[in-house]
């Protein structure tokens, strides 16, 4: 079976102002998504959680086997790429999701 873009496994970290800007551009495209922050308590957080009732949400530390599942990671720029527990200098060896970074309308491929 052929998957498609619907099928993806979509993580936004960061749950900043371009975090939640990716978030409603997913929702309103009716794309699955999942929502990340570093913070235990992000600002907003039961606004974000009324905002995206469908979304999974993960709040601190970030967690490697949830990211690693996932097909596409949507990182928001506060968010620092060596954070990612998953990182090839932490963990070699693993199979990498792809990483795009959304900042002023675009994705870029890592």
């Amino acid at each position: 079976m052929t998957l498609i873009a619907s099928d993806n496994r979509r993580i936004v970290i960061g749950l900043g102002q371009t975090g939640l800007s990716c978030a409603r551009f997913l929702a309103c495209e009716g794309l699955p998504f999942a929502l990340m922050d570093t913070r235990d308590v992000p600002p907003n957080l039961e606004a974000i959680k009324a905002e995206f009732p469908q979304a999974e949400l993960y709040c601190g530390p970030l967690n490697a086997d949830v990211l690693c599942a996932a097909d596409e990671l949507l990182l928001s720029p506060g968010v620092a790429k060596i954070s990612l527990p998953f990182s090839r200098r932490l963990m070699p060896g693993l199979s990498y999701p792809v990483i795009l970074i959304c900042f002023a309308g675009r994705s870029v491929r890592l």
